[in-house]
């Protein structure tokens, strides 16, 4: 699966699947740029991890980003409500049992 965070949301750009054709597609065409709301993409990132440990799957949890949440989970800016709910949000994924690799992808 494919989730890009930016803006004011997550949003799904691909569903789970095992088409590397497809997943390459949607790689190359991920927006960025503008707010990160780092914490709903975390979210989203851990449901679809869950529903996929539901089917029996083993889910990996991917995060490329330059790690400056600055729009908080209930979509409204401030970059301290943002870190708060980013880190709840990663809490979360780690108390569910999911494995994550975070790939810093700031320009420094």
């Amino acid at each position: 699966a494919l989730v890009a965070f930016r803006g004011a949301a997550a949003e799904l750009l691909l569903p789970p699947t095992r088409s590397l054709t497809r997943a390459r597609r949607a790689l190359a065409q991920l927006p960025g740029g503008g707010g990160t709301p780092l914490a709903s993409g975390i979210a989203m990132g851990r449901t679809l991890a869950d529903q996929a440990a539901s089917r029996g799957a083993t889910p990996l949890v991917v995060l490329l980003t330059d790690g400056s949440a600055n729009i908080a989970a209930d979509g409204s800016a401030g970059r301290a409500s943002a870190a708060s709910d980013a880190l709840a949000a990663a809490r979360a994924l780690a108390v569910a049992g999911h494995p994550a690799l975070v790939i810093d992808i700031a320009p420094r």
